[in-house]
C-alpha cells in the first residue's frame, strides 16, 4: 500500500503457520461390552480444532488395539474389519476392510478456523473375537494417532503434527448368553380330564450383552422319586407319553409355538418338542413361558416336566443372539 507521503509498506496477514489440537472428543463412547459380530461399532470420536488459519485435513492414521487402551498392544489380521472414518453422517474416504496395526484414510476436509470438528471411527467386530481367539482378554481399542497430514489453506504451508494421540476406550466383547431354569416346581392335583392344566413353567434369562431369539424347547417328561427340586432328576416312565395332550406353550397370556397333541416316547425318553418359536429375550431381562396341557390320564398318576439338560443350546434349548446371529 502507498501512504499520504508515498512511504511503500507491506503487510503479512500469515506470518505463522496455523495449528490443529487434537482431543478426545466427550461423544466417545463408554467403555462398553460389544457383541461379536456386530457391524459398524463406534470405538473412538475424536475432536479437531484449527486456529490461526482454516487448514486442510489430508490424512488420518488410527491405531488399531488387541488390548486395552493402556496397555495398547498392536492389532494383527482379523482383528478388526471393515474400519471407516466419519463426519457425522458421512463417510470419509475407502473402508479398510482388512487392517492389520493401522487404518489410513485419505481425506480432503477443510477445518475452518476455530471450529470443532468432530470425526469418529467405526468397525466390525469379528464373530470370532471372545474367548481370547482374537483380542487379548477380549478387549480391543483405537486411537487417533498424531501422525496427521495438513496444510494451511492461506499459508499452504504444512501444519505441525498434535502433541499426542487422541485414545479410544476399553470395548469389551461379550457374547449373548441364554439361561435356562425352572420357577421352583411345587406339586399339584389336576383332576382327570382337565383342561389346560399348569405343567411347567420355564426360566429364560438373556445376559447383559445383547436380545436372544429362543426358537425351540424340548421338554423332557417322567416321574421323580426323590425331590425334583433338589436332585432334578427325571425317571423314564412307559406310559408317561398317555397322560397329558393337547399341549400349549404360553408368554403370559399370549400362546407361543403351535400345540403339541402328546408327549413322544423314543422307548428310553419321553419328549416333547416345541420347534418355530420366536420368542425374543431382551438383554438383561428374564421371559417365563408355562407349559399347559390336557389331563387325558384316567387315574391317579404322577408327572414331572423339565428340560433333560439346561446347557444344551444345540438341542433342548435352541436361541440365537440377535446381534451377532450366533
Amino acid at each position: 500500500s502507498v501512504d499520504a507521503i508515498g512511504e511503500v509498506t507491506t503487510h503479512s496477514a500469515n506470518a505463522t503457520v496455523g495449528t490443529i489440537v487434537m482431543a478426545t472428543s466427550p461423544s466417545t463412547p463408554a467403555a462398553a461390552n460389544v457383541v461379536p459380530g456386530k457391524t459398524d461399532h463406534k470405538f473412538l470420536a475424536v475432536d479437531f480444532t484449527a486456529s490461526g488459519e482454516d487448514s486442510i485435513l489430508s490424512s488420518v492414521v488410527v491405531n488399531l488395539y488387541q488390548s486395552n487402551i493402556a496397555t495398547k498392544t498392536a492389532a494383527a489380521a482379523g482383528d478388526f474389519v471393515n474400519v471407516k472414518l466419519w463426519d457425522g453422517a458421512t463417510q470419509l474416504g475407502s473402508t479398510i476392510s482388512s487392517p492389520t496395526t493401522t487404518a489410513t484414510f485419505s481425506i480432503n476436509l477443510v477445518l475452518t478456523k476455530d471450529v470443532v470438528k468432530t470425526l469418529s471411527v467405526t468397525a466390525d467386530v469379528p464373530s470370532t473375537t471372545v474367548s481370547g481367539s482374537l483380542w487379548t482378554s477380549d478387549i480391543g481399542s483405537m486411537a487417533i494417532d498424531t501422525d496427521i497430514y495438513a496444510t494451511g489453506v492461506y499459508s499452504g504451508a504444512v501444519v505441525t503434527d498434535p502433541s499426542s494421540d487422541a485414545d479410544g476406550t476399553n470395548q469389551t466383547a461379550l457374547a449373548e448368553t441364554l439361561t435356562v431354569s425352572f420357577l421352583t416346581p411345587t406339586s399339584t392335583t389336576h383332576m382327570i380330564n382337565a383342561a389346560n392344566a399348569e405343567l411347567a413353567k420355564v426360566v429364560l434369562t438373556a445376559g447383559t450383552a445383547g436380545d436372544v431369539r429362543v426358537s425351540s424347547i424340548l421338554f423332557t417328561a417322567g416321574y421323580e422319586t426323590g425331590s425334583l427340586a433338589t436332585d432334578a432328576t427325571l425317571t423314564y416312565n412307559t406310559l408317561t407319553d398317555t397322560y397329558v395332550g393337547s399341549m400349549k406353550l404360553y408368554d403370559g397370556a399370549t400362546q407361543v409355538g403351535t400345540v403339541l397333541s402328546a408327549f413322544t416316547d423314543s422307548g428310553t425318553l419321553t419328549t416333547g418338542q416345541f420347534s418355530g418359536l420366536s420368542v425374543t429375550v431382551p438383554k438383561g431381562t428374564q421371559k417365563v413361558l408355562t407349559l399347559n396341557g390336557n389331563v387325558l390320564v384316567g387315574s391317579s398318576a404322577g408327572l414331572d416336566v423339565g428340560i433333560a439338560d439346561l446347557t444344551a443350546t444345540a438341542t433342548d434349548v435352541v436361541g440365537t443372539g440377535l446381534s451377532s446371529n450366533t
